[in-house]
């Protein structure tokens, strides 16, 4: 009897000593939760991502990180509904002032409660001959306007937009469809790291420290 009461002392001292041990010998979990920078309401959200006419025509980046962006949010349930895209693309064509409206009259025409702004400053599809060479860039500004405030609710304090930056590494042009298949993976990756901005995750210990 005396055996079993020293063992299961042994057996609670030492899985209390654990916590202690571990801080003794510097062992850290590999990731650390990060929070949302701020978190969509629920209602119907417009996902609105504009670029310079240039990039827009010739790469389709606009239409695929809409759809990206739709795909990630829906995935993590961040919204109750997202207009879809069609609708935008409706209005975009039936108004010859579209480009003049601003983001809170363009989220009233469609119903909308919350607008996701995403403006694509600089697009990239590098080659061979490029440099740097054979590598894809997007780097954008995010914000979050709330149409029944009709003002910008996130980043407070960043007012041309939260930047948000990806760049690949080196990848050979190979195939006719190089262009399209480069600009989706682009595309997937930067509407990955904006939802991450709305919600809760982890991320490697080394590079969550240094954001």
């Amino acid at each position: 009897m005396f055996g079993w009461l020293v063992i299961c002392g042994l057996g609670v001292v030492l899985s209390g000593c654990g916590p202690i041990i571990g801080q003794f010998t510097g062992r850290r979990s590999e990731t650390v939760k990060v929070g949302a920078k701020y978190k969509l309401e629920s209602g119907n959200l417009l996902i609105l991502v504009d670029t310079p006419v240039g990039v827009a025509r010739s790469s389709g980046v606009r239409a695929l990180l809409s759809r990206e962006l739709e795909r990630e949010i829906e995935l993590y349930g961040l919204a109750e509904s997202v207009i879809p895209a069609s609708e935008l693309s409706a209005l975009r064509s039936s108004r010859e002032d579209f480009e003049e409206l601003d983001i809170g009259r363009i989220g009233r025409e469609l119903w909308a409660e919350q607008v996701l702004y995403v403006e694509i400053i600089e697009f990239q599809l590098g080659t061979l001959l490029d440099k740097p060479a054979g590598q894809g860039l997007i780097r954008g500004r995010v914000k979050l306007f709330d149409v029944g405030q009709n003002r910008r609710v996130w980043p407070e304090i960043e007012p041309l937009g939260h930047e948000v930056m990806v760049r690949t590494g080196f990848r050979e042009p190979v195939g006719k469809e190089y262009g399209q298949e480069f600009t989706q993976e682009l595309c997937q990756r930067t509407a990955v790291k904006i939802v991450k901005l709305f919600r809760e995750h982890r991320e490697p210990r080394g590079s969550a420290d240094t954001k």
